[in-house]
């Protein structure tokens, strides 16, 4: 399936509609072709058999072309780039304003930093990156005299001169990732688990009827997903449970309603886990890490990876969009991948197919989410860019043009030399005119 398609699921059952139009054309045109054969075979020495022979390959061949270009279309994969900004000083996240899946990661870093002793330890003796004590920082400013690249002094200080290496290495050369790379990875991966519990919420409270073939599965169901997800099961433990929620009493006098969220002033956060999926579905974890979801006409597996690897910003977009200097923070990657496929036989069945209709609203929801390059498509940074840089060309041309000695903007005629005036005024004497006077103050 092609990444631009945005709704595959829709796409795939409209195919099954144009199959059954395709046969009932297939019929009308093989009955041409049948009294076309006929006329051939009267005219040809064939046998029954070697008609018989005939007519089987080029039925079973059509078939098996239909099918495969119907099921070709199963199975759909998508790959995110999420990008976050790591404080290897502060040992913090920044999050990037108006990108929810940097803003999510960073507030939920934050809770379980706050509340949990062993995670917090974990995360700033081991950290994603080590804060270098030699990283040359953007207000370090040479000083007057101080030796420069290209100036000829084979004596220049060395510390001046920063430089970046780009190395390629083996699978067998690359270093074992920090404790805290599995935090990231757990709490990305309970970010993800949160979009696809509000999305199905959202998605069935629309649908009639939806307790017949829906069920709601919460964290009693999934035991092997909170063992395996500290975040998860740190986050959605029972208010009764959490020593930052100890003092709210909220099990004793609760609310009208059922608390979903609990955002605290101190950074804490609580959230009730629960996903509505159709009957019969099971949730498990695979040998990769990565989630897997099961149901009767649908598979869906989400990974989230983390491989210690940098990304590149935009031109200028730390510094004039997020107010961070250039070398403050390292920029990270992340990869989310979802893949889903239906199963061979589901096709055939009519009804039903309003259980699985959120697969495709759901894969735009996540892409608007986490994908950093669509961040950037929405909030238009190319346009951005370029007129914060037209903007500072005009300010530079303004300031060049400005007099300090008057306090006045110059002309283009009140900023020629006074050797060029002088020279105006004697060509005036010569040819007989009257040069001007001087304005009287």
């Amino acid at each position: 399936m092609p990444l631009g398609t945005t709704s595959p699921l829709r796409e795939l059952l409209a195919h099954r509609k144009q199959l059954v139009i395709l046969a009932a054309t297939g019929i009308a045109l093989a009955l041409g072709v049948e009294f076309l054969a006929s006329f051939l075979l009267d005219i040809t020495p064939a046998g029954l058999a070697t008609q018989l022979w005939i007519g089987l390959a080029l039925a079973g061949g059509a078939l098996f072309l239909i099918a495969h270009l119907i099921m070709r279309t199963r199975e759909i994969t998508r790959d995110y780039e999420a990008l976050i900004l790591f404080d290897p000083k502060a040992k913090c996240l920044h999050p990037i304003s108006g990108y929810d899946f940097s803003v999510q990661l960073a507030r939920t870093i934050g809770a379980i930093t706050f509340e949990s002793k062993a995670l917090r330890t974990i995360w700033r003796e081991q950290p994603l990156r080590e804060d270098k004590p030699g990283k040359k920082h953007q207000d370090n400013k040479s000083t007057p005299g101080s030796s420069q690249p290209g100036n000829g002094d084979e004596h220049s200080d060395m510390h001046d001169v920063s430089y970046v290496s780009v190395v390629k290495v083996t699978s067998a050369e690359v270093q074992p990732l920090p404790k805290a790379a599995a935090i990231l990875r757990e709490a990305a991966e309970y970010l993800i688990l949160e979009e696809l519990s509000l999305h199905l919420s959202s998605y069935f409270q629309s649908q009639p009827a939806n307790d017949q073939f829906v069920k709601e599965y919460t964290r009693r169901d999934i035991p092997e997903i909170l063992l395996q997800n500290r975040v998860l099961a740190l986050l959605s433990a029972p208010l009764e449970d959490r020593a930052p929620f100890v003092k709210l009493s909220l099990s004793e006098q609760p609310p009208p309603g059922e608390i979903h969220t609990i955002f605290g002033s101190n950074g804490s956060v609580y959230s009730r886990f629960h996903l509505s999926l159709p009957k019969g579905s099971t949730l498990s974890r695979s040998s990769d890490e990565s989630l897997h979801l099961d149901s009767k006409r649908l598979s869906l597996t989400l990974q989230v990876d983390y491989g210690g690897f940098s990304a590149n910003l935009p031109s200028e977009f730390l510094a004039l969009y997020v107010g961070l200097p250039e070398d403050s923070v390292d920029v990270l990657l992340l990869h989310v991948r979802v893949a889903a496929s239906l199963k061979r036989w589901a096709l055939v069945r009519r009804g039903g197919w309003e259980c699985y209709r959120w697969l495709d609203s759901f894969l735009d929801r996540l892409e608007s989410c986490t994908s950093f390059h669509m961040f950037l498509k929405r909030i238009c940074w190319d346009a951005i860019a370029a007129q914060v840089r037209v903007g500072n060309q005009i300010k530079r041309a303004t300031r060049q043009a400005y007099d300090p000695a008057t306090g006045n903007e110059q002309n283009e005629t009140e900023r020629v030399p006074n050797s060029q005036k002088s020279d105006n005024r004697e060509q005036d004497v010569q040819n007989g005119s009257k040069p001007e006077a001087p304005n009287a103050q």
